[in-house]
């Protein structure tokens, strides 16, 4: 997946080192609280 969004999505190496630092972040605590409310959300509906 990494080489196919550097080869068609983000082509410039400046662009894509900025990217992949940003990635490297993630997921982190507040995505994973995220994540679980939004599973327990999906829960609750049924």
């Amino acid at each position: 997946i990494e080489k196919f969004i550097h080869n068609t999505i983000i082509k410039d190496d400046e662009e894509w080192a900025v990217f992949i630092e940003d990635v490297k972040k993630h997921p982190n605590k507040n995505d994973i609280e995220d994540a679980k409310n939004f599973a327990q959300d999906i829960l609750n509906e049924f």
